[in-house]
């Protein structure tokens, strides 16, 4: 499901709740494939800007994301949330 047809899922008066949280990229102490491959790319001068280099993407340690889903488990267990 995509994050809006997610979040449109929610159903307090039937205590159906749902939440988005969705990093764009994860990494962490075990990652062989990601973080290793972008080091060795950028350390070869071999990483690509695309277009005008003003784009963004978010890295997200496994850590921080593992207590996203703690703090997004806590608010809707706790019916803290906004719809």
């Amino acid at each position: 499901m995509r994050k809006l047809e997610m979040l449109g899922a929610n159903d307090p008066e039937n205590q159906f709740h749902t939440i988005a949280v969705a990093p764009h990229q994860v990494y962490g102490p075990r990652d062989n494939l990601f973080l290793p491959n972008l080091l060795e790319t950028a350390g070869n001068n071999k990483l690509f800007i695309f277009g005008m280099g003003i784009n963004r993407i978010c890295f997200t340690h496994v850590d921080n994301y593992c207590h996203g889903l703690c703090i997004a488990e806590h608010r809707i267990t706790h019916h803290h949330y906004d719809k």
